[in-house]
């Protein structure tokens, strides 16, 4: 979704209607990355109600955007609220470059019952 230059909507329509094949997509030609954060426990039982801070000021940086999956907001607080709860996306002129402003922006994130893998784009990043 980064990378979509078009309008997602007409192009929603196009694919309701069976016309995609038809609808011109315009993407951008910078590459996408995506850390996702999970509840500790997860995949088996994720803890859930623990309060994640620091995401608005985490979500500054420029070419990031955080996607909340399983949050819940509650007494002005964001709490996690399954397995795969947040997912960091950035885009990169290369691999490298996405995988490092979305490494960064996890790392401003304050939520000590998260994880995520730490090799992610590892293969793309070894390409360049």
């Amino acid at each position: 979704m980064m990378r979509l230059k078009s309008d997602l909507l007409p192009a929603l329509i196009a694919s309701r209607d069976g016309a995609l094949g038809d609808f011109d997509l315009r993407w951008r030609d910078e590459t996408a990355l995506c850390v996702v954060l999970a509840a500790k426990g997860y995949p088996r039982e994720p803890l859930k109600g623990t309060e994640i801070r620091g995401l608005a000021e985490a979500g500054q940086r420029d070419g990031v955007k955080i996607f909340h999956a399983e949050t819940r907001a509650e007494g002005g607080r964001i709490l996690a609220d399954g397995g795969r709860v947040l997912g960091v996306t950035a885009l990169g002129a290369n691999a490298a470059e996405a995988q490092h402003k979305a490494y960064t922006v996890v790392d401003r994130i304050d939520w000590p019952e998260g994880f995520c893998r730490r090799d992610i784009g590892w293969r793309a990043v070894g390409r360049r």
